[in-house]
Order: structure tokens, then sequence, then C-alpha cells
């Protein structure tokens, strides 16, 4: 029995049948997580907003933002363009071009380590390849895969073979794989290095190997030229890759010690999304989006925009263009940092009542603030509760050290800042539903201070510490996952939380009173664009 099993697999080894069955499989595998069932959380829409910039692509829109490379989004487009909108067929093309990737990798592995390694290799990746399930989902990853594998295979074959245009090819695909993830842009760079450095058999002479390598690299600028160029055209800022990489850099950052295999558990991974909605790039104008929808006649629709700074409280009311379909997108005045900017809308069609988002208005306005101090204080209107509040709370109450507001953090209006209030704080912020004060449950089981500390101990087990010696930096704060590291990235305005005997509206979400204005936000034109 043994002796026939080792045969049947050294049979199968020695195949390549078994490489195109495992390229089945791995079809098979990608259609069944598309059509059946998928382990990823976000269905077929995906993530990053790739599914609605798509769309608007396929609609003949320009590409809205340099926080997104465009490959994907334009690769999606097309589909949409050619059948409509329709999910499952980009996915189903995904599916398709993933399950390309154990023939491509039997061919690269036989090159360099032999036939019967590339054909396990190939089943392997037909069998498990993670990336099959990401092709069930509108995510980058999934296509970048194919363009990756691509690429080191013709780099494998050009060397072996000794043909330049396949390290032409070779660039070409690298330069189109970094548009589709933008962390593969030093790829080329450091292969070039290492492959002058190591020259793998065959035994190449230096000068051969730099003349591929030339080839290779100078393919791969002239592919990734028009991304750069066009973000310079639009912006006047050398990006060569995209304004989300500085966080890329920083979530490889977290990747250390005990937690070199999930970034997540870092104390410091609750401060990756800011409380405060914030832009750093002040020499340029803030773009305002939106949609004035189910109004009424989009012609009969009136929008203003009303807003005023901490530098500048006189009160602007800005009418809005709106285009056929009552969107809107219009630039503010440059301003300098920091400012921060209170705003709302007004809408109204004909004899109907004027909407207000957010609902409370003037009230309780939506916050935008213009500020580079990335790790400090973003509140720089002071009209925000954070945790630097609460930071200040605890520093008080554990050393005496004086409040510049006092009475803004009195929240419990009784005339004096004790550990209530500290624990009221913590609560506000720790509480996503944004329930009226009243109905807030104290979330934090102890408060404790040293000499060198404060520390929130909170009823699901996490904890929050303040240091005595700081920088004024939210890295300074540590904490473990649970309700404070919720507390780390959530502001609620002093407005929300004062007492009121009529309590202000609630919208139903950010930036929306109800269905008529939608999608509203002040953008970080011209890095991010419109929203989506």
């Amino acid at each position: 029995m043994t002796r026939t099993l080792w045969q049947f697999v050294d049979r199968a080894l020695s195949s390549t049948t078994t490489v195109y069955a495992a390229c089945a499989a791995s079809l098979a595998l990608g259609l069944s997580f598309i059509f059946v069932w998928s382990p990823l959380p976000w269905g077929w829409q995906g993530i990053d907003f790739y599914y609605e910039i798509a769309l608007s692509l396929a609609r003949g829109e320009p590409f809205p933002t340099m926080h997104l490379v465009w490959g994907y989004a334009y690769f999606l487009a097309f589909w949409y363009w050619l059948f409509g909108d329709h999910q499952w067929v980009p996915l189903t093309a995904q599916a398709v071009l993933n399950a390309t990737i154990p023939l491509m990798l039997y061919h690269l592995v036989r090159i360099e380590l032999g036939a019967r390694i590339g054909v396990m290799a190939a089943v392997l990746a037909g069998l498990l390849s993670f990336n099959t399930i990401y092709a069930s989902t509108q995510a980058s990853d999934s296509v970048c895969t194919v363009l990756v594998m691509a690429t080191m295979l013709c780099l494998s074959t050009g060397r072996a073979r000794r043909r330049p245009a396949l390290f032409v090819l070779a660039g070409v695909l690298a330069g189109v794989s970094f548009q589709f993830r933008p962390n593969l842009v030093l790829f080329p760079f450091f292969f070039g290095a290492l492959y002058l450095v190591l020259r793998p058999k065959p035994r190449l002479n230096l000068g051969e190997g730099m003349r591929q390598m030339t080839v290779f690299v100078l393919a791969f600028i002239l592919t990734a030229m028009p991304w750069v160029v066009r973000n310079y055209r639009w912006s006047g800022l050398f990006v060569p890759a995209s304004t989300h990489g500085g966080i890329q850099l920083w979530f490889g950052s977290l990747q250390t010690g005990e937690y070199q295999s999930n970034w997540f558990y870092h104390p410091q991974a609750a401060v990756e999304f800011a409380a405060v909605d914030y832009n750093s790039l002040d020499a340029f104008p803030i773009i305002v989006t939106g949609q004035a929808a189910n109004c009424g006649p989009v012609a009969d629709t009136r929008v203003e925009f009303v807003y005023w700074t901490n530098r500048e409280p006189a009160v602007n009311r800005v009418p809005v263009p709106l285009d056929a379909a009552g969107r809107f997108n219009f630039a503010l005045p440059v301003m300098p940092a920091p400012t921060a900017i209170s705003y709302y809308f007004e809408a109204s069609a004909g004899q109907a009542a004027k909407v207000v988002a957010p609902a409370a208005g003037a009230d309780d306005p939506g916050i935008f603030v213009l500020s580079s101090d990335h790790l400090g204080d973003l509140d720089v209107g002071g009209q925000l509760l954070d945790v630097f509040d609460l930071a200040r709370l605890a520093r008080h109450l554990a050393w005496a050290e004086p409040l510049a507001t006092p009475n803004r953090l009195d929240l419990d209006a009784d005339g004096a800042v004790t550990e209530a209030d500290l624990r009221f704080a913590a609560s506000l912020l720790a509480d996503e539903r944004e329930l009226p004060r009243a109905q807030t449950a104290d979330v934090v089981s102890a408060v404790t201070h040293t000499d060198v500390s404060v520390v929130l101990q909170f009823t699901d087990g996490s904890t929050l510490t303040v240091p005595k010696a700081t920088d004024g930096r939210i890295t300074d704060i540590v904490t473990k996952q649970g309700l404070a590291s919720v507390v780390m990235s959530r502001a609620r305005s002093f407005s929300s939380v004062e007492p009121r005997a009529v309590p202000l509206p609630r919208s139903e979400g950010p930036g929306v009173s109800n269905r008529c204005l939608t999608e509203i936000g002040l953008e970080r034109s011209p890095i991010v664009g419109s929203r989506t």
C-alpha cells in the first residue's frame, strides 16, 4: 500500500498534468469563494473604495485621488465599462488570472530548482494560496500577485536564455504591478542590486549583468512614469507611490519583537486612525464634496455651505453649485495651519422645510482641522473631547497639573474637576453608540496612579496609561487592545455632551442629516480628492 502510494506521488510529481490540475483546482476554489462562500468579511465590493472609483472611471470621470494608485481601479473599470455594474465579472476574471499562478510558478521553479520541485510548488500554490481567497473580493492584491509572478518568471527565463527582450518585459510588468500595489516601487532597484552582487548561475560577467538590469530598471521607470507625472501635474508634489505609503511604512515599524507576525496587537496600533478629521497640506485648497439627493428637483434645490474658523469667527455662507445629478465639488480658500474649520450645510427645495447637515447645525457643527502636528493634539480650536483631554484630566488629578479650561472639563457640571469627570470622559469616548449623557455607562473599573503614571482600567480588562513625563504626543500614551484603544481614536464635540434642556438633534451618520444630503465632507485636496 505504501509503495503504491509512493509510486502514485512519484508519477504525479513527474507529470505536467499535475500542474494543470493544480491550475484547475485553483480556479475551482476561486469560483467557489466568489459564488458559494468566502471567508473574507467584505463581500464582492471589497475595500479601499475601488468599486466606487471604478464605476466613476467607467462613466468617463477622471481618477480622483493620490491616496491609491490607479492600476487596479482601471482594471475593474474596464470590466464595468464592457459589461455594466456586475461585480461577479471582474471577480471571475481575477479567479482566472489567479489560476495561472501555479503554471507560472512551475516554470519559474523548474528553471531554478528542477521540474519535480516545480510541480510540487504548483500543487501547493493551487491548493493553499491565500491569493485565491482574495480573488473573491475587489482588492488589488489578487491581480498584483499575478503580475509579480509574471515579472519573476520573465526575469528568471531572461537570465537562463540570455534574452534582453524578457528583461524589458519584466520591467514593464514590474511597472504595472507597482501601480496596483505601491509598496513594490523599490523592488526593481533592490532586485537589480542583488542580481549584480550574486550573479546567479549560469555565471554572468558583471558587464552583462549590468546591461540586463539597466534594461529592466529603465523599462520599469518608463512604465511607472505616467503615474508620477500625473501626480506632479495634479499637486505640484513628487509622489512616486501614493500618499498612503507613509502609513504602510508605519505598519512595518510596528512589526517588531512579539508583534513580528501581527502588528494589530502592538500598543501603538491604537493610533492608526486620527480622532480628528484633519489635513496637513495647508498649501492646497480644501475640497468640499457631497450630493443633494432626494431633496426635490435638482433645479429647485438650493444648498449653502456655512463655515467659520477659530482664526476668523465671522460666519461665511457659500452657495453650492450642483450638477445635473445634484453632486457638488468646490474649493475653499487656502488657509494656514493650524486652523479649525467649523461647518454645516443648509439645503432646501421649493417650499419644503430647510434641511441641515450635521443635523444640529451651528450648535454642533462638523469640524475639519488643518495641522501638521500629526502626533500632537489636533483639536486646535478646543472644540472636541479627545484622549488628550483625558490625559489632561488624569495628570491634573494625579499631580495637580493646571488645566487651561477647567470649566470645559467639568463634564458633570458640579463646579469641580474630579475623578467622576475623568471616568465620564473615558466613557463618552469609549461608547461608540453616541448615546445621550444620561445613558452613558461608566466603563472605567479603576483609576490608579504612581509617581510616574496614571492607569485607567476599563471594564473589559484593557488599560490606558498616561505617563507623567511626556512630549505631548499621542504615542506617549500606552494602551492594551479593547475599550482603551477605542478611546485613542475617537473624539466628541463638547457641544454634544454639554447638559441641555433640549437635546441636540442627531444625524443619521457622519455629516448626514437625512437622505437629502449625503456623502458630504471636506477632503485633503488634491492629495485625496473627492470622497466617493
